[in-house]
């Protein structure tokens, strides 16, 4: 993560750029994971920040966050956003 006049983040962990809605809302559900982990008092609200600036920035984000709800359902015992 990069702190600026904004917040930019970089993964390296996949070393390509994915277009598919499946790597995208997968990408956003470790994000979630990350930051519940390590900002517990905060993560929400640094979530749905994230969630809004997507929102915001990408044009196909309807379709993300769709994906995004059926990759959190995949795992046991978890809460719907």
């Amino acid at each position: 993560m990069i702190l600026a006049n904004e917040i930019k983040f970089i993964d390296y962990g996949l070393s390509f750029f994915s277009d598919k809605i499946e790597d995208k809302a997968v990408d956003l559900h470790l994000l979630r994971q990350a930051l519940e982990s390590k900002h517990h008092n905060t993560w929400e609200e640094c979530f749905k920040s994230a969630l809004d600036g997507y929102r915001d920035s990408y044009p196909e984000h309807e379709l993300v966050l769709k994906r995004l709800d059926a990759v959190e359902k995949r795992g046991r015992n978890k809460a719907k956003f």
